[in-house]
């Protein structure tokens, strides 16, 4: 994991093929909720797993979430995008989250919040030479005040485009992408 100080007092943490949690707490692999996406661009994924940490704060408010992807199959011009019928982390430790002394956290993604998350992994697979058949969101976490459908919208595109990142360029690649 690394963290990175931002400009405008933001944080992210990110996990390059790795997971914030143990596999044997991996949430279900089924998926009834997916879009098709069409590859358009000339990124290249070189990472299969990313999962991305960030706090935004807002003046008087803060926006917190935490989202996870992974690659999956051969490569393809049109990747299928897929969410883990569970988005939720069982046995996360939820104190070590960016936002926990600032508000709740839970260890799931609320239903309200997958349609934003879909849309923005397809728009940001358009900028993709191709990716691997399929792109799995398979957990994170929410904020019980700070979270919103923006903020997993711009978590969906950020952990996409992270994908062809090298990991010396990632906190370029968040600052030009928030």
């Amino acid at each position: 994991m690394k963290e990175f100080k931002l400009s405008k007092e933001r944080i992210a943490r990110v996990w390059v093929n790795e997971w914030p949690i143990s596999k044997k707490d991996s949430p279900k692999i089924k998926s009834n909720h997916f879009i098709e996406a069409e590859c358009r661009g000339s990124l290249i994924c070189i990472h299969n797993t990313i999962v991305v940490e960030l706090l935004v704060p807002l003046g008087g408010k803060f926006s917190y979430g935490m989202l996870g992807v992974t690659t999956l199959g051969e490569k393809s011009f049109n990747p299928k995008i897929e969410l883990c019928d569970s988005l939720d982390l069982m046995n996360d430790d939820v104190s070590s989250a960016l936002a926990n002394s600032i508000d709740t956290i839970e260890s799931y993604i609320g239903n309200e919040y997958r349609d934003s998350i879909l849309i923005g992994a397809r728009d940001s697979a358009q900028e993709y030479l191709d990716l691997p058949e399929v792109i799995r969101f398979f957990g994170g976490r929410q904020g019980a005040f700070g979270s919103s459908q923006s903020l997993f919208k711009k978590l969906a595109f950020i952990c996409l485009r992270l994908l062809s990142s090298p990991k010396e360029d990632m906190k370029e690649e968040l600052e030009k992408t928030l």
